[in-house]
């Protein structure tokens, strides 16, 4: 917050925050966060409280995010994804004392007398779940009114310490309840210090915003260009998950940071492959890759695609803010050795070396640090660690080391050190996986579905493309039964009953009706012959098979994209495992292939093979 008021008073008219809905300078961004702290001082938020920034995506998410700090208040920010079930345990676990939300979400609180409460209560864009966390938390709704000049200077709180509670971050947990944690505002300036600094974020540089505001790394983004003097660029949200259309944005808007997750950076390399050049991204030289795993395919492939961009594979938990980080560089053939029969990169890139103020060991079962070459569980230790989770949740692994008293974090993540120090990711010793960025518990998913009443067992699985990255979830279903034999509940209201729990991060999801799950002797689920038997089911599938034709061709394109044929011609895209992501890189093979441009709400209305064939038939 200081280092932004000092860019402030410094370099007024620079740009701090450019968006779908305009611009904002520093002083700009300045004032507009002065006016959202008085709105929260005005409607009782006093320093320690807990606020949710409920914001689509534009500039007043910054002016709201900065209006929180300034009020003396912490900040959960987020978009406004999460609804139902979940958003609901967010909003349980925190009670924030105020919830900024758009002009028009909500009715106004009766007693909210300012004109940036005033305006939008009865336009179009109603917020249940801000109705429900009025009704139920008892806390106050504040709109965020257009930015303009600051408010007369009135009583505010000192600037935040450095051990003052900065934001609280929700992530899975191992009962399908959200889990909070919270971070101080040392731990955010330092990260965000060191990332302006290792990448050169600074003024010129333009960085964008595609990670979403629900996830941490939006966060250390934000401050380590807002922080800099650098210009943000948020991601406008309709072209988010198109990779085309981002590359375009990216040209257009002339940027120089991106940070994204590696299977979205593989639409990227994609396009680009396609496009044979990476023309209009001359001012693009930092690429950030976390999230996920890292393939050296996918990362050699970026680097020959962009030759002038800086590539850098991070990664840790978000109790942690982030932990090790690694330079991705080009391989180079050993002296003698021609390019052409140089060694094939990695399949997997390091995890790297700890990031400054972080410490990080390789672990047994015991606690003792594992020899180079061994595999063990990644403990991250310091300064910068969570104290654990909010309210009543399992905090073992905030146990601290038998030979340590610095405060700990066990990522359950398995992990061996070269010879030299590197950390090789091993994966994971649970049933954790990540999920197109989204840390997600497999068991979160089988607790939440095993609560509906037609649900008498499930089980969930996680099918991985080549590269071993999670791709989608196969969920498994052993339903209740009527007492006329018939069986209960359905695909569609299973799928409703985990969105209102999971919100959007638990697609893509693939359904599964089953007898029975099969066993091991000690009666856990046999998840190897599951496994096994579901992919035999869908070998077997009886339903009609793609006609020749349009039907046959459009199955193999199908293929290519999802990474598996369709089981029949009638199964839906999303039923088979698509994802919203993967629906313009279908979209744009359908018109290379059949020269027919099918629209997106056109595709939505034609999901299955046949009808999607029959539409391609109709337009082409």
């Amino acid at each position: 917050m200081e280092a932004i008021r000092r860019r402030a008073e410094r370099d007024p008219d620079a740009v701090a925050v450019d968006g779908p809905d305009g611009t904002l300078t520093y002083r700009a961004l300045q004032d507009a966060a002065s006016r959202v702290a008085a709105d929260l001082r005005a409607a009782g938020v006093r320093a320690g409280d807990a606020v949710v920034v409920r914001q689509p995506v534009g500039v007043r998410q910054y002016a709201a995010l900065l209006g929180v700090l300034a009020a003396g208040a912490h900040v959960s920010w987020s978009g406004t994804a999460d609804s139902g079930d979940r958003g609901r345990a967010v909003l349980e676990a925190l009670k924030p004392a105020a919830m900024l939300v758009a002009a028009g979400t909500a009715a106004p609180d009766a007693a909210d007398a300012s004109p940036a409460h005033a305006e939008g209560a009865h336009a179009s864009g109603h917020d249940e779940l801000v109705d429900w966390y009025r009704a139920t938390i008892g806390g106050r709704v504040v709109t965020i009114a257009e930015p303009g000049p600051a408010p007369a200077r009135s009583a505010l709180p000192a600037p935040p310490r450095l051990t003052d509670r900065a934001y609280v971050a929700f992530t899975s947990g191992t009962t399908g309840v959200p889990k909070g944690i919270a971070h101080q505002h040392g731990t955010l300036a330092q990260f965000a210090a060191w990332m302006a600094t290792e990448f050169e974020i600074g003024p010129g540089v333009r960085v964008a915003q595609w990670v979403a505001a629900e996830h941490d790394p939006a966060l250390a983004e934000t401050f380590a260009a807002l922080g800099s003097g650098a210009t943000l660029c948020p991601v406008p949200a309709k072209i988010r998950a198109n990779p085309e259309r981002l590359l375009d944005w990216l040209a257009a808007e002339r940027v120089g940071v991106l940070q994204t997750v590696p299977s979205f950076a593989r639409e990227l390399l994609r396009v680009l492959t396609e496009r044979r050049s990476a023309e209009g991204l001359g001012t693009l030289r930092v690429l950030l890759l976390m999230g996920e795993a890292l393939p050296g395919e996918l990362a050699e492939g970026l680097l020959n695609a962009l030759p002038l961009v800086r590539l850098a594979n991070l990664y840790g938990p978000t109790e942690t803010v982030a932990a090790t980080w690694y330079p991705v560089r080009r391989g180079r053939p050993p002296r003698g050795v021609r390019a052409a029969t140089a060694p094939p990169p990695p399949a997997q890139i390091p995890i790297g070396h700890p990031i400054p103020g972080r410490g990080v060991l390789v672990v047994d079962p015991s606690g003792r640090v594992c020899p180079a070459g061994v595999t063990g569980e990644l403990v991250v230790t310091g300064p910068y660690v969570a104290d654990g989770y909010l309210g009543v949740h399992d905090h073992a692994a905030f146990t601290r080391l038998p030979h340590t008293d610095a405060p700990c974090y066990r990522t359950g993540d398995l992990a061996r050190r070269r010879p030299d120090g590197t950390l090789e990711y091993r994966g994971r010793k649970d049933s954790q996986v990540k999920l197109y960025g989204s840390r997600l518990e497999l068991t979160d998913v089988e607790a939440a579905l095993g609560g509906h009443p037609a649900v008498a067992d499930c089980a969930v699985l996680a099918n991985a493309d080549r590269d071993g990255l999670a791709t989608r979830l196969v969920i498994c279903v052993v339903p209740r039964h009527r007492p006329d034999g018939t069986p209960e509940g359905s695909p569609s209201e299973w799928r409703a009953h985990l969105r209102r729990r999971f919100g959007r991060s638990l697609l893509p999801a693939l359904y599964r009706t089953l007898d029975r799950l099969p066993r091991t002797v000690t009666g856990k689920v046999d998840r190897p012959r599951l496994a096994r038997e579901v992919a035999a089911a869908e070998r077997d599938a009886v339903a009609r098979r793609p006609a020749p034709g349009t039907e046959t061709e459009l199955a193999a394109l199908w293929t290519d994209v999802l990474g598996t044929p369709p089981s029949h011609a009638d199964q839906g895209f999303f039923a088979a495992g698509g994802t919203s992501l993967l629906v313009p890189r279908l979209l744009h093979q359908i018109r290379q292939h059949f020269a027919a441009d099918v629209t997106a709400p056109q595709f939505y209305a034609h999901q299955s093979l046949a009808a999607l064939a029959a539409l391609v038939d109709r337009i082409r």
